[in-house]
């Protein structure tokens, strides 16, 4: 009975490595092809957004991919970046690498401040907006409501929240963005 026992479960042992394997492949597949449904329906919707042809759309495509690979984010964080920023910046709907700086601005702010990439995104572009600054001065934003939330008392979307009421009073007086912040 002992070698009959030692086989049987030699055999099974063999099916459960194979199931398991089989399984990996199974839920593997079924995860990639979930991920390029959720990267096709994110660039589907950040074309819609810059209301531009398929040919338009391939340099936005090209720079969502370099700053995916630049961050280290997901592509599919990245065009719903470019949706949200290009939404709150209309201006940038039409100017790929411009859509680009703010979009990895808004990255490294949310990493730096651990908050989500839409909280982020949404406090860069306020401020931007409320001083009327250019995708140029994407990084200097960041960097001063970084310092000012290390300095500072209030978080990143407290000064943001505060600068809607406060930052274009400030900007008509000709008050600089880091005196606004500090």
């Amino acid at each position: 009975l002992t070698p009959s026992i030692s086989q049987a479960g030699s055999q099974l042992l063999s099916f459960a490595s194979t199931a398991a394997i089989a399984s990996g492949i199974v839920a593997g597949t079924m995860f990639s092809i979930k991920a390029i449904q959720d990267y096709e329906t994110a660039l589907a919707s950040a074309q819609a957004i810059t209301g531009t042809t398929n040919e338009e759309f391939k340099a936005f495509k090209n720079q969502i991919e370099l700053v995916a690979t630049a961050t280290k984010k997901s592509s599919i964080d990245v065009a719903k970046a470019f949706e949200i920023i290009g939404s709150q910046q209309p201006e940038l709907l039409k100017n790929a690498a411009g859509l680009a700086a703010v979009t990895e601005a808004a990255i490294t702010l949310s990493k730096a401040s651990r908050e989500d990439l839409e909280s982020s995104a949404l406090s860069l572009t306020s401020v931007m907006n409320q001083f009327s600054l250019s995708h140029d001065q994407a990084a200097r934003t960041m960097n001063v409501l970084a310092a000012g939330a290390t300095a500072g008392a209030a978080t990143i979307a407290d000064t943001s929240e505060s600068m809607k009421n406060f930052g274009s009073v400030a900007a008509g007086a000709n008050v600089s963005l880091e005196e606004s912040v500090a």
